[in-house]
């Protein structure tokens, strides 16, 4: 008989919501690259398959991901190469969490959950850190990259993304996590009425309620 596979946090959080009765809205994470040596700028990308505007890197999450940071990591490398280059990437703080809310339009009746999250790189050629810099593009999704100016960027991403990439450079000015409904502030109360009904994987929620099966295992296993 063949040995299961461990499920990974993801995949064991998924199934624990839904043995809830939970909705658990899909996530995507996204990579605020601020270049310090060229200041006050931040790393977009162009999707012209994808997207009319420029974004930035990033991806939705998969159940394979052993977390929002893992799928970060995942999604920046694959789309820029930056592990072929010898660039080291850090995940660091979580800026922004953005709720999509359902688009029939665009086909998702459902919400979407944005997390951006400030990420350094460092190391590598030269050349990844120009206006215009140098990656090995993923490219069936990546036609372009550069630095923009802070003050261009939010106008760049377009109506529908810039409002979140302004809150998390907001953010990061102020070094603290902004929640945003389709790029709109909401207030704490707000997020918090969607956080009674909608399962965010979040690492933290992700924690509290695989804390929560292992002692209710453990207390049907006494």
């Amino acid at each position: 008989m063949a040995k299961k596979t461990p499920l990974t946090r993801i995949e064991r959080y998924i199934r624990l919501i839904q043995n809830e009765g939970l909705q658990l809205a899909p996530a995507a994470v996204q990579a605020v690259v601020l270049n310090s040596r060229l200041k006050d700028s931040v790393l977009m990308v162009h999707s012209p398959g994808y997207e009319p505007h420029w974004t930035l890197p990033g991806g939705e999450v998969d159940a394979e991901d052993v977390d929002l940071e893992h799928a970060l990591l995942r999604e920046f490398g694959e789309e820029l190469g930056t592990e072929e280059l010898g660039a080291d990437v850090a995940v660091g703080p979580l800026r922004a969490i953005n709720i999509n809310a359902p688009n029939d339009s665009r086909g998702r009746p459902f919400e979407l959950i944005d997390y951006l999250y400030e990420v350094d790189i460092t190391g590598g050629p030269a050349s990844m850190y120009l206006r215009r810099p140098t990656f090995r593009l993923q490219a069936d999704e990546i036609a372009a990259v550069e630095y923009v100016p802070l003050e261009q960027a939010p106008e760049r991403a377009g109506s529908r993304k810039g409002g979140r990439l302004k809150g998390a450079l907001e953010a990061h000015t102020n070094d603290s996590l902004v929640r945003l409904q389709d790029g709109v502030a909401i207030p704490q109360r707000e997020y918090a009425r969607h956080a009674e009904r909608v399962a965010y994987l979040n690492s933290a929620g992700m924690d509290y309620y695989l804390a929560e099966l292992e002692k209710a295992r453990t207390r049907l296993t006494r």
